[in-house]
């Protein structure tokens, strides 16, 4: 009687280990590397502007180029979490050790981009804790807040057996960035 029981539950956990591994994967690592292209709206306390974006998410790494009709008013942001440098198209090159002081100042809008990296993917950091978590029937995460900013997904899309959003909003007071994802590329672990 012993046996059958034991041969019962080897099935059965076969049964679920294979089952669990057909399943797309529900979270994503926290730093998983991407590509993401689209439009992005800044809107400050005092400006607005509207671009379109490509930004290259390598580790703790990133690239982002940001440009408006026609390829112009190119600039280029691209450093990790300590160091910063943006390039306008006019040739005006900054540097900062601060990242969020170089948005500030160049963009209009302060946004962690460390944390920023991983709000996009629809997840928050591991810490501090995300607070006022939503959910929509599918159980995607659609609103949390973290570090004093309010995040807003929609328009979820499966891409490379994940799901993702294609509109991203995070706003802190007045100050807000909209990000419509037109295409994501994931560099996920092997």
């Amino acid at each position: 009687m012993n046996i059958p029981k034991l041969l019962l539950i080897k099935l059965f956990f076969a049964f679920f280990v294979v089952s669990c591994s057909s399943l797309p994967r529900s979270d994503l690592a926290v730093n998983a590397d991407f590509i993401l292209e689209g439009r992005i709206g800044i809107r400050g306390v005092d400006r607005a502007t509207s671009a379109s974006i490509r930004w290259v998410q390598s580790e703790n790494n990133f690239d982002m180029v940001l440009w408006g009709p026609l390829g112009q008013g190119k600039t280029r942001l691209s450093g990790d979490t300590s160091l910063m440098t943006l390039r306008s198209a006019s040739g005006d090159y900054f540097e900062g050790v601060v990242p969020d002081e170089i948005l500030q100042r160049h963009l209009g809008i302060s946004v962690p981009i460390d944390a920023f990296s991983v709000w996009v993917l629809g997840r928050p950091t591991i810490h501090p804790p995300a607070q006022g978590f939503e959910r929509d029937e599918s159980g995607d995460l659609i609103a949390f807040n973290q570090l004093g900013f309010n995040l807003a997904y929609s328009d979820f899309k499966v891409v490379e057996g994940q799901r993702l959003p294609h509109r991203i909003i995070c706003s802190e007071g007045a100050s807000q960035i909209t990000i419509l994802v037109n295409r994501w590329t994931l560099m996920l672990a092997q």
